[in-house]
């Protein structure tokens, strides 16, 4: 069971561009050697308007890891997804094209996995996490390898293709996190940076270590948020997962990226400028299996508390106002109407009458929304010709309520208008015009008897020539507010 403390998230994130076009140029241009022909974009750093991206050793012939140099970093436009700057790195095995340190054959194998910005924040250097764990300082105007640190100094040892994955730097103390693959660790480390003067001389000292719930393929330190973020892209085309963790490695929030977001194996992230980019280092792939086909995507960032929960947002339900009539008298249990009412979350919806039920006169249905007759003498036109009921519907959680008007519909045409003298209209029945009848009249509403409104007047004399031949229900209202409920029978 997750810790309580943990805030687990569902994060569905808003993409706003993705890149593919400058990785697929760099492997056109000679990267994997035309046996690897696809960019396994490792890493992302941005700066300005550009992006890095780096193409990681892939085994794409089992068990071989060194036949696929050229593997290079690329520096590309965000606007164009232009190659701006290539370059390529070598291993040992490439006698030929070997790698150099500082001036200096590479002794060693290269596999650069993880890209992060230093002390400096990338104006001079960028710094790469190498599976072979190594950590390279390599300069921006050349791409020349500076210096570079062992991680057997700090007792890490990996088998091939499972060290160093990822990495990031933490401007606030000034040390480096590196996550490797293998054990599922993230080393906490001091370079010493200003003490190496020469490859010979750069020590590593190991500040602190703690274990992730999966193998880190991107690290992210996020100064806004003080949290290291570790981003594990476990599962080709699956669900993509990203945590945070304090400095000290306590989980504070486990996020999963569902597959329908289309990423095949996220293996960066970086964040700046209110948006984050994640790297995937085989999006190109699997584009037949529900990937993007891109090797880096552009999302929108506003922070962890900005990310839809994995508890779904709830929406309040919605309810419709309504007219409907009853006769008068009309016996217990006579069915009035149904409240119409929806939830867009489909959460199960109760309903309450909250005010105008006088005397109780009707019930209400908690479930089915379903109106009718409770108490029978209390549905009396001579008493109460119309009840304004506030109906609440509920999800459990939100509510919403509408008024629900019922017309009591008198039995005796008598008390409706027939007699001009003593009755708020007439005449009744009518062919083409009404009279109103009454002092201080402010206006008179039509009704059709499901409870549609058809038409309103201020007009003491009222046209009815257009309305079909029919019974029909009629609000009036003086100036005072008093209210006249009638029958209308048009001829």
């Amino acid at each position: 069971m997750m810790d309580p403390t943990v805030t687990e998230i569902t994060w569905t994130p808003n993409v706003l561009n993705t890149f593919a076009l400058a990785t697929a140029a760099t492997v056109t241009n000679g990267d994997g050697a035309g046996i690897d022909t696809y960019f396994r974009n490792s890493g992302v750093v941005v700066s300005g308007n550009s992006y890095f991206a780096v193409n990681g050793v892939h085994p794409a012939n089992q068990d071989d890891y060194i036949s696929y140099y050229p593997k290079s970093i690329i520096k590309a436009g965000l606007a164009s997804d232009e190659i701006e700057e290539r370059w390529p790195y070598y291993g040992v095995s490439n006698t030929a094209n070997a790698s150099k340190v500082n001036g200096v054959t590479i002794d060693h194998e290269v596999d650069m996995e993880g890209l992060t910005f230093g002390p400096d924040g990338g104006e001079t250097y960028i710094y790469v996490g190498d599976e072979y764990n190594y950590i390279y300082q390599i300069e921006l105007a050349t791409g020349d390898i500076k210096k570079q640190w062992n991680l057997a100094n700090i007792d890490v040892s990996t088998p091939t293709d499972k060290g160093i994955e990822a990495i990031a730097f933490n401007p606030t103390n000034g040390y480096f996190y590196v996550g490797i693959q293998e054990d599922k660790e993230i080393h906490e480390v001091d370079l010493a940076i200003e003490d190496c003067v020469n490859p010979s001389t750069c020590t590593v000292t190991k500040i602190n270590s703690f274990s992730v719930l999966n193998s880190p393929s991107g690290l992210f330190y996020d100064t806004d948020e003080q949290a290291l973020l570790v981003f594990c892209g476990t599962v080709t085309n699956g669900d993509q997962y990203l945590y945070a963790y304090t400095t000290e490695g306590t989980l504070t929030h486990d996020i999963t990226i569902p597959a329908s977001v289309g990423i095949s194996r996220g293996d960066g992230i970086f964040i700046a400028n209110g948006k984050a980019y994640i790297s995937d280092s085989q999006g190109p792939m699997w584009i037949d299996e529900g990937s993007k086909g891109a090797n880096l995507f552009e999302v929108e960032w506003n922070g962890l508390a900005s990310l839809n929960s994995g508890e779904t947002t709830n929406s309040a339900p919605t309810i419709t106002a309504a007219t409907f009539s009853v006769a008068n008298k009309a016996a217990d249990g006579t069915l009035v109407g149904t409240i119409t009412a929806s939830d867009s979350d489909g959460d199960p919806l109760t309903y309450v009458i909250k005010s105008g039920n006088t005397g109780d006169a009707f019930d209400l249905g908690s479930t089915d929304g379903k109106l009718t007759v409770a108490k029978s003498g209390e549905v009396d036109y001579t008493i109460t010709p119309l009840f304004t009921l506030s109906i609440e519907v509920s999800d459990g959680e939100l509510t919403a309520t509408a008024d629900i008007t019922i017309n009591v519909i008198p039995e005796d045409d008598t008390t409706l208008g027939i007699n001009k003298k003593n009755n708020p209209f007439y005449p009744n029945p009518a062919t083409d015009q009404i009279q109103i009848n009454i002092n201080n009249f402010d206006k008179a509403v039509i009704f059709e008897l499901s409870g549609k409104r058809i038409m309103s007047s201020k007009k003491t004399q009222i046209d009815l020539s257009k309305l079909d031949k029919g019974i029909y229900l009629m609000k009036i209202q003086d100036q005072s507010g008093q209210i006249y409920n009638a029958k209308i029978i048009k001829e």
